[in-house]
């Protein structure tokens, strides 16, 4: 190969960049997603209590499901977003994964939950 050909090849070579891609990848893998995806935070009290979670993100087939636009849910607490106590059962699951690092990998039908409207 040519000193030239070794140039051009280097010059066109795209460096690698740890996690500079990330948000893309994890963009398309939830848009892709054949499941609903809910990633939620944690919003604790004065005392680094659990008190409940915030939806930071969703795909929208877990929109699709939950019967409500995508734009309206992110941002929202549990409390905000589901109605009475099917509220605590979430909660509790949820709070399952913040104490173990384990996901949660479980059918929930949404249809069940009774959701707040708008």
């Amino acid at each position: 190969m040519s000193r030239r050909s070794q140039d051009v090849i280097a010059e066109n070579r795209t460096p690698y960049v740890p996690g500079a891609d990330t948000d893309e990848r994890f963009r398309a893998a939830l848009a892709s997603s054949l499941d609903a995806v809910f990633l939620l935070e944690s919003i604790r009290d004065c005392y680094g209590g659990l008190e409940t979670f915030r939806l930071v993100e969703v795909n929208e087939r877990g929109a699709d499901m939950f019967g409500a636009p995508r734009d309206t849910m992110l941002g929202r607490t549990a409390e905000e977003l589901v109605a009475g106590d099917p509220t605590r059962g979430l909660f509790n699951r949820a709070a399952r994964v913040v104490a173990t690092g384990e996901s949660l990998d479980e059918v929930i039908d949404l249809r069940q939950i009774p959701v707040k409207p708008d």
